[in-house]
């Protein structure tokens, strides 16, 4: 049954269907069953790391991927270093099902959709704290630099019970702990064609109850396209400290200054460059409390200042310049609790944030939300039943409710069907209800409330057959009071406004498969397919994602050499004014070789080869992929 706008009765009735199942499930006591069988982990392990085989980001406490409902792709540190990624942008394109817009660019301006063709759906974290901006509700994730990443894990559809507005899906960064000797660290020398650069140095270790971790990176280009130099910087700092056996507490900071070409447009003699600066900070305590619970406090605070600058690209005269200074801060409380066969989450969080931009006529404006939660996973032998729920309370805008239910089903000892049904939202920003702006002509509304989405999600992974490693995940997403621009005043006065506006149904179909090493080689590949329809005029959308592929071939000799040949195509119909060029095939090449290792130090050199066919995929004319393009350098470990 689609949603039907002002069809409160239908809402109703899915939301009682659905807490009346969770109020079941929450208190039901099972006998003891193993989380994991042997059979599952020995099946598991063919295929997936350690690192990969427990995710944390679908309950807010780990849990086997076996016991999870939603789609999701965990991507690890040793991932990112095979693919050699600059950014969390390089690392996100080579997931299957999320696609970069605009085009790549060496720590560029980029950001990140799932399963839809909305970048503000899509909600990035960095261990629980959000980096998406006040703004706009995006977060750029060429500005972020791996050094520091452990893992990354991407929930692909919507992930509301868990972490409020995040209607597109989540993308969280965990990043590494101290190193366990008493000093360790790496080195990484890297450069490659335009003075392309990435400098890195890490050190950490363990003395006692301290734990340390500390990094830099150097992130330089003249630009692979015109108009997109870079020079950028980050700092990364990790403190942790165990009070006793039962309680620790950490301190993070992360600072990213960050200066970049944007473009340059001839045809109007104009080019763009913003300055980045962003600061995030954090200090979290874990205790064990009583047999089998766990208690977390989370402080933080994210500070972040944005420029944007247009200049006349003939003599560098300055033409506008705009700012946007943001201030957040948050706190959050969890209790997670493991019993024989259940695993409960709830707990509660609250943010306020101020936001003061250049182009609006408001001044300086605040908002705040809180939250409550509660995620449970219950586990009756092969069965595996995942409840959610939480209510989030804005100041600017209505409150939502998102309950989720999904199951897990052990078919077989390789094979495991998955499905969710799920209420998903994502909030509109502060400037579209209070901004208004006579720069940008645009006029807010107050009255704009949150995107809703109901979403059905199926899907089964098996390695029935020998060597092969087999995933299929089926979505439809039913989205109502979609929010779109809408004009006020045509030309030459050009107002707009946001408005609630649009009923869609998106409804797409992953294929993912991958080998087991077969003398030293695994193959994978992906195809994803997306239509996207607008429910008031029955036509499907242009600017869809409507088809991407993806396959890589890995060779790992175990020893001193690894290898990794991966390309991406994308397929989409869109308007001719972008000036899209899609469909090429994206062909990279890494190479590393081990060549010293002795006493506890090793030394690795590696060659890249980007865009080996020189091919074009970027959605518009301002943001051209670049082309083909090569890098090298070397890496130190101790």
């Amino acid at each position: 049954m689609s949603l039907r706008r002002g069809g409160k009765s239908g809402v109703a009735v899915r939301i009682l269907a659905l807490l009346v199942l969770i109020g079941l499930t929450l208190w039901v006591r099972v006998p003891l069953a193993r989380a994991v069988s042997d059979a599952e982990q020995a099946f598991l392990s063919l295929y997936f790391t350690d690192e990969e085989l427990r995710v944390f980001s679908a309950t807010r406490s780990l849990q086997s991927i076996s016991r999870i409902a939603e789609n999701v792709t965990v991507v690890t540190a040793n991932d990112i270093e095979l693919m050699n990624a600059h950014t969390l942008a390089d690392v996100l394109e080579s997931v299957p099902g999320v696609t970069m817009n605009p085009a790549w660019h060496f720590a560029g301006n980029a950001a990140a959709e799932t399963q839809g063709p909305d970048l503000r759906n899509v909600t990035v974290l960095l261990n629980g704290v959000p980096l998406n901006n006040l703004s706009d509700n995006i977060a750029g994730l060429g500005t972020v630099p791996v050094q520091d990443i452990a893992k990354v894990e991407i929930i692909k559809g919507p992930a509301s019970s868990v972490w409020g507005s995040a209607m597109g899906g989540v993308i969280n960064i965990i990043t590494k702990a101290p190193g366990t000797k008493l000093v360790q660290g790496t080195v990484s020398l890297d450069y490659g064609s335009e003075s392309t650069g990435d400098y890195r140095a890490a050190i950490s270790g363990t003395s006692g109850r301290l734990g340390y971790y500390l990094s830099g990176t150097i992130l330089k280009t003249d630009g692979l396209v015109e108009g997109f130099d870079v020079d950028a910087g980050h700092l990364g700092a990790r403190l942790n400290f165990d009070f006793t056996d039962r309680t620790s507490a950490s301190f993070t900071l992360f600072y990213d200054d960050n200066d970049r070409g944007d473009g340059v447009e001839e045809q109007y003699d104009l080019s763009w460059n913003i300055s980045n600066k962003h600061l995030v900070s954090q200090l979290a305590v874990t205790s064990a409390v009583g047999g089998a619970g766990r208690l977390d406090l989370s402080l933080w605070t994210t500070r972040l200042d944005d420029q944007y600058f247009m200049h006349q690209s003939s003599d560098g005269t300055e033409l506008s310049h705009n700012t946007f200074q943001e201030h957040r801060t948050g706190a959050s409380a969890k209790y997670a609790v493991g019993l024989s066969s259940q695993s409960l989450v709830f707990g509660a969080e609250y943010s306020a944030g101020k936001i003061d931009a250049s182009t609006t006529d408001e001044g300086e404006l605040e908002q705040d939300q809180w939250a409550l939660f509660a995620n449970d996973t219950i586990t009756l032998g092969k069965l595996t039943i995942i409840p959610g729920l939480r209510f989030d309370d804005f100041s600017y805008t209505d409150s939502f409710w998102s309950p989720s239910l999904g199951l897990t089903y052990l078919l077989a000892k390789d094979t495991l069907f998955r499905a969710t049904v799920a209420r998903g939202f994502s909030n509109p920003t502060r400037l579209e209800t209070s901004g208004n702006s006579a720069i940008n002509q645009y006029q807010a509304n107050p009255d704009l409330t949150v995107e809703k989405m109901w979403s059905y999600q199926m899907g089964f992974e098996s390695a029935m057959l020998d060597s092969l490693w087999l995933k299929v995940s089926a979505y439809q997403h039913d989205v109502e009071d979609a929010i779109v621009m809408k004009e006020l005043a045509p030309e030459p006065d050009f107002l707009w406004t946001s408005d609630n506006g649009g009923r869609q149904r998106r409804r797409g179909l992953d294929l993912e498969f991958m080998t087991k090493p077969i003398h030293n080689f695994t193959f994978a590949a992906s195809a994803c397919f997306l239509k996207v329809r607008d429910l008031e005029t029955g036509e499907d959308l242009l600017d869809v994602p409507e088809q991407l592929y993806d396959v890589s071939l890995k060779y790992d000799d175990q020893k001193s050499f690894r290898a990794l040949l991966k390309g991406r195509s994308l397929r989409m119909e869109e308007p001719d004014y972008n000036g899209a060029d899609l469909g090429g095939f994206i062909v990279d090449l890494n190479l590393i070789k081990k060549v010293f290792s002795r006493s506890g130090i090793s030394i690795e050199v590696f060659l890249n080869g980007h865009n080996l066919l020189d091919e074009n995929q970027y959605f518009s004319k301002n943001y051209p992929n670049p082309g083909r393009w090569v890098e090298g350098g070397l890496r130190a470990s101790f």
